[in-house]
């Protein structure tokens, strides 16, 4: 390409804020364009200078186009360099990886179908936990046909109240419908007199595992005969990594079910993972998804500046030195 002079002057500057030092330059030459910038310029206590000789030699020998190129490929995320490659029609010239790339591999990408498939099946396995009233305190989860999980906090939360497990409802299909205002009041299911299947203490996994009265997982929603069982989730041991997403689906402030998206804020430590997807009370007990659904953790705590859920991994572990993994199905 042809230098005007306004164009000489963008590109001398571009390079300028691209590449800090003489031998970022040099290195830059030397591996896109396979020479000494030595030869062209030897100032290398002046770089204006070194880059006004840099541009000047690229324009005698027809090679602007490759500088231009070369520097994009070795600072790829220069506004300026970016800019002028754009303005110059260079950018369809470079690799479609030198614009994109996978942050995260673990995550891959979503077939939208899939998606909208999968979530609207978990949808029917997460519901309200209430006291009679009935008054939400928190969010649980299908694991079985009859067996749902929660935080200990939240069972706490009732006990703390004067009210007995048999008297705690969840409930299931409390959503409000496509315009958003009308609410589908969904079905109670009571818990029995001996819920308590296992449960792990507030200060370390906080969860508790509970029997319902019925068999919610297999029952048909809707009246239909063709009705599709609610159907239960199967959770998994994922090592979550930093900047992954996570999806909590939830009943914030004892509202219809909602979604949060939100991720993984740092590289999870012990049996914790922190999030910055939002909640609210009410929150506790939510199940806590990867990007393709797959149940990995419990949301259980919150401040102002984090959030914290608690591992699958962690408690799978703990299910089976109890011998009770078996309990999920």
């Amino acid at each position: 390409m042809a230098l005007t002079k306004d164009t000489r002057a963008q590109l001398n500057e571009a390079l300028l804020g691209a590449f800090l030092s003489y031998d970022d330059l040099a290195m830059m030459l030397s591996f896109g364009l396979d020479q000494d910038l030595n030869r062209i310029s030897a100032e290398v206590n002046n770089l204006a200078t070194t880059t006004f000789k840099l541009v000047k030699w690229a324009e005698a020998l027809d090679k602007v186009d490759q500088l231009v190129i070369a520097a994009r490929k070795v600072n790829p995320t220069n506004a300026r360099l970016r800019a002028f490659a754009e303005r110059a029609d260079l950018a369809c010239q470079l690799s479609i990886a030198e614009y994109e790339r996978v942050i995260i591999p673990e995550v891959g990408f979503q077939n939208p179908q899939g998606f909208r498939e999968r979530m609207s099946a978990i949808e029917l396995t997460v519901g309200r936990v209430e006291v009679p009233g009935p008054l939400g305190i928190g969010t649980a989860f299908l694991v079985g046909s009859d067996l749902a999980l929660t935080n200990q906090h939240v069972r706490e939360e009732w006990q703390r109240r004067g009210q007995e497990d048999r008297e705690i409802g969840i409930r299931f299909g409390f959503w409000k419908k496509r315009d958003g205002v009308e609410v589908e009041k969904g079905r109670a299911y009571r818990l029995r007199e001996s819920a308590i299947v296992h449960h792990s203490p507030v200060g370390e996994l906080d969860y508790v595992l509970l029997r319902l009265v019925g068999t919610p997982g297999t029952d048909r929603v809707g009246d239909a005969p063709i009705a599709s069982q609610r159907g239960f989730l199967k959770p998994v041991g994922h090592i979550w990594k930093p900047g992954e997403p996570m999806l909590v689906l939830q009943h914030p402030a004892a509202r219809p079910l909602e979604l949060a998206i939100g991720s993984v804020q740092q590289a999870p430590e012990g049996s914790s993972v922190v999030h910055n997807a939002n909640t609210e009370g009410g929150s506790s007990g939510s199940p806590c998804f990867t990007a393709n659904w797959q149940l990995g953790a419990v949301h259980h705590w919150g401040s102002d500046s984090a959030n914290k859920a608690v591992k699958f991994s962690e408690i799978l572990k703990d299910l089976t030195a109890k011998n009770l993994i078996s309990q999920l199905a």
